[in-house]
């Protein structure tokens, strides 16, 4: 997903969050970020993100810890660096 979509879409999350009623809105999230960040962690090691130049190209443990910190920073993050990454357009670190 690009990245300008990727912040969209985190945004439309947060956003949709925020209708829901009062008791739903920390389990609901609390389970986004979780999932997210158990598919990030699993993602990010079979993608070998961290052999390309980016903030987000952390090995997938580091990966996961910031996801779970920082979700609505580094969840369009990563998903822009998948995007790269699966069409060939993210550079590789050097060795």
């Amino acid at each position: 997903m690009k990245l300008w979509l990727a912040i969209i879409l985190t945004i439309i999350i947060i956003l949709a969050l925020l209708f829901l009623p009062e008791e739903l809105i920390e389990p609901i999230s609390s389970a986004i970020v979780i999932i997210s960040t158990v598919w990030v962690y699993v993602d990010a090691k079979k993608i070998k993100a961290s052999e390309y130049k980016s903030i987000f190209g952390l090995k997938s443990g580091a990966a996961a810890f910031f996801m779970f910190i920082l979700w609505p920073i580094t969840f369009p993050g990563y998903l822009g660096l998948r995007y790269k990454i699966k069409h060939g357009i993210a550079v590789k670190k050097a060795i």
